[in-house]
């Protein structure tokens, strides 16, 4: 896939992103791979994004120069829930992208209220069995809704845990949050530039290359 065309010709730059903001990745392994392939449904483009997660402090999600940047604090579901400092944790994954979007007119409480509900599942386990639901709705042309049917509330994917964070602030994606998934947000966001700003995209580098 042409990176460049998804953001209709926006070059890589470096966004500092806020709280509130939702991050949208795309890696490089296998798994993330697998994920997006599982994520597209017949006749769809190509899925960009296979990963998601909200932004809860302010900076780089890549440092400019490589140089030290303050950093932005985010919340993802992992294998776990986790909170740590996006680039710590990436930075040795070269050609992964990250893009940032910004909902519009978020009030000081709404973020408050999006940032809180993130860090309120930390270490919250991932329902791994999910992602069977997703291969298996792709196998069967989103006939069989089996991501639904794998539902438990206290475990959460990447979309469902961005998803229901972003709710408590108002801020919602076209459905249900555990019906989403990272390229049905990507999507919305995109079709939706009067509810989010994007903010831009990042490459990780190669190490020790600005």
């Amino acid at each position: 896939m042409d990176m460049m065309s998804k953001f209709r010709g926006i070059a890589p730059s470096y966004p500092f992103a806020q709280p509130g903001d939702v991050f949208f990745t795309r890696g490089t392994s296998l798994l993330s791979r697998a994920i997006r392939w599982a994520e597209r449904m017949p006749g769809e483009d190509e899925t960009w994004t296979n990963h998601v997660g909200v932004v809860t402090t302010p900076g780089y999600f890549v440092p400019p120069d490589c140089k030290p940047h303050t950093l932005a604090m985010v919340s993802e579901a992992l294998w776990h829930v986790e909170h740590h400092e996006w680039w710590a944790n990436n930075k040795k994954n070269q050609g992964q992208c990250v893009a940032v979007f910004r909902p519009y007119g978020l009030s000081d409480y709404r973020v408050r209220q999006i940032v809180s509900d993130a860090l309120s599942r930390t270490g919250d386990r991932y329902a791994w069995w999910r992602l069977f639901g997703f291969l298996g709705e792709r196998l069967t042309y989103g006939c069989l809704p089996l991501t639904k049917l794998f539902f438990l509330k206290e475990r959460n994917v990447c979309s469902n845990h961005a998803g229901l964070a972003m709710m408590k602030g108002g801020v919602y994606f076209g459905q249900q949050p555990f019906d989403l998934d990272p390229d049905e947000m990507l999507d919305y966001c995109m079709a939706h530039p009067r509810l989010f700003q994007f903010v831009g995209w990042s490459i990780v580098p190669a190490l020790g290359v600005s």
